[in-house]
């Protein structure tokens, strides 16, 4: 195999290739015109961030077969149209944890111990001793928010330093704070406790539509007065320009950020932010340790070599090693199994421990249901991940999260020909959810024991009530009142315990103040709107 190296990866990398056959040419800074003029021949591109890997390079490579990114952002490489022409996309996912939760601690010290100014007044020929008073890590509370990879390894780092960990992370278990912290750590339900809580707040959870903004001026407003913030995840995590105010007013007391929403930042409040004194600054090199680029290099070179000798690379972002004529039997289903995930971690009380996903009626018959059991997966971390979920890392994903996953599958009859029940579990708790296709569009068939029958999509409000009359009466008028139309509408109900659940299709969102107000007024047990 012939291998196109267009930026630095560590020389250990490239001799393991070497060693095992491939020929690995390493041409860096090649001007664009130049890369899609040797670009032909090779069957594999090792690339890093710097490399536009689009539509007109995929296309130009007409030989190419592999992309791996020794790294973990993919952003410069169109995976769609990879998918497309069959061109398989692998990144590093771990590959700088250490580096990164290492350098998280480091702006953590550096903060609370004003070194960075501190240095600088001795170097200027300057003897101030007292300007420079910090303060210990000792008996602090951390506060957490994410704890994948990088989180829980700087949880584990601060308990060294004795302090305690609060955790926000609305999608793992809390066994696994427990395994890492013990007594000394705890996962809190909502991010309001741990602000709070916390003297120190760092974040470690991708940048997505959830987490963009996740502090900002009213959750600022929240913490303790004095209370240190750290950013070495992505940035626009933490509101930059309310991070400004918040250190201008003594909110927060100190401050350090490796990750920038411009990159290089060029803005004048954003140079304003990264001067302010009580700011501890990198470029965004959280990674850039020699370990941390050895193992993004050898782990790059060895997803191509499992690539080539026939296996499935373990952090494949695309590749679904499917038949077509199973591909067929599973295409309806695919979408379902994703809705099916989305719905049920909505539904829930989040940091589910197991998914448990039951296949009923025709589908069970198919030997292999891993492509379906991914897509719920996906369903599931779809709003808390920037990883593309599929069927090769899927479980690697969940996994990493400590989500346990069943799947379980029965030819016995059933009111449909087929259906798919997604059951999430957390702590003595469940939420249940199940579907079928009729024809070729989803429907949501079940929830808990109830039977109902709604499409899923749009806007959705699910309410659990006392089953007596006038209740969707005045569910309605309180919707109409506030302009919100009713679209469809699926009751269920079980007459033994006089309980019913109700699903509402809607033209808009219903603020969390009204669901508050109609779960007021019908007495509901349960309220919850669900967008899909």
């Amino acid at each position: 195999m012939k291998i196109l190296v267009t930026e630095e990866i560590s020389p250990k990398g490239l001799d393991l290739l070497r060693k095992n056959g491939f020929t690995a040419d390493v041409r860096l800074k090649m001007p664009k015109e130049e890369f899609l003029k040797v670009l032909p021949p090779y069957e594999a591109i090792i690339t890093r961030s710097g490399t536009p890997v689009d539509k007109e390079v995929l296309d130009a490579g007409t030989s190419l077969k592999i992309v791996a990114r020794a790294g973990v952002g993919v952003d410069n490489v169109d995976i769609n149209y990879a998918t497309k022409k069959g061109i398989v996309v692998v990144n590093v996912p771990a590959g700088n944890t250490i580096s990164a939760a290492e350098h998280t601690i480091g702006l953590l010290v550096g903060t609370c111990r004003n070194i960075p100014a501190a240095s600088m007044n001795l170097k200027s020929g300057e003897w101030d001793r007292k300007k420079y008073m910090g303060a210990e890590l000792n008996g602090k509370t951390l506060g957490i928010i994410g704890f994948g990879r990088v989180g829980s390894h700087v949880g584990k780092i601060a308990l060294a330093f004795d302090m305690d960990l609060l955790v926000y992370d609305p999608y793992i278990p809390e066994k696994k704070v427990l395994d890492i912290g013990g007594e000394r750590a705890r996962l809190v339900k909502n991010l309001d406790e741990l602000l709070r809580g916390s003297d120190v707040i760092t974040v470690h959870t991708p940048l997505t539509g959830e987490t963009r903004n996740i502090l900002a001026k009213k959750e600022i407003s929240g913490m303790k007065d004095g209370v240190k913030l750290i950013n070495c995840a992505r940035g626009g995590i933490i509101n930059e320009k309310d991070w400004l105010d918040a250190l201008n007013s003594g909110k927060v007391s100190g401050a350090g950020c490796d990750v920038w929403t411009e990159e290089p930042p060029e803005s004048d409040w954003m140079r304003k932010l990264i001067n302010h004194p009580m700011m501890v600054v990198t470029p965004h090199i959280g990674a850039n340790t020699s370990e941390a680029q050895t193992k993004v290099g050898v782990t790059a070179a060895e997803q191509i070599i499992k690539f080539a000798q026939g296996d499935i690379p373990d952090t494949a972002l695309n590749m679904a090693m499917f038949s077509p004529g199973l591909l067929e039997k599973l295409r309806g289903f695919i979408p379902l199994c994703e809705i099916l995930g989305n719905f049920a971690i909505q539904l829930s009380d989040k940091n589910p421990d197991t998914l448990e996903v039951e296949y009923r009626g025709e589908i069970a018959d198919v030997e292999d249901l891993s492509l379906l059991t991914s897509n719920v997966i996906k369903g599931i971390f779809s709003q808390i991940s920037d990883m593309e979920i599929n069927m090769v890392n899927a479980k690697l994903a969940a996994a990493e999260k400590g989500l346990m996953v069943k799947e379980s599958k029965t030819d016995q009859s059933t009111t449909y020909k087929n259906k798919i029940t997604v059951r999430l579990v957390s702590g003595g708790s469940s939420r249940t959810v199940a579907g079928t296709l009729f024809g070729e569009k989803p429907k949501i068939v079940g929830m808990r024991d109830f039977d109902v029958d709604f499409a899923p999509a749009g806007h959705i409000l699910i309410a659990s009530y006392p089953d007596r009359p006038g209740i969707i009466g005045k569910i309605g008028t309180l919707l109409g009142e506030n302009n919100i139309n009713i679209e469809s509408m699926s009751l269920g109900n079980k007459s033994k315990i006089k309980e019913a659940l109700v699903a509402f299709n809607l033209n808009r969102e219903v603020p969390e103040k009204m669901q508050a107000e109609i779960a007021k007024a019908v007495g509901a047990s349960f309220i919850k709107l669900v967008k899909v």
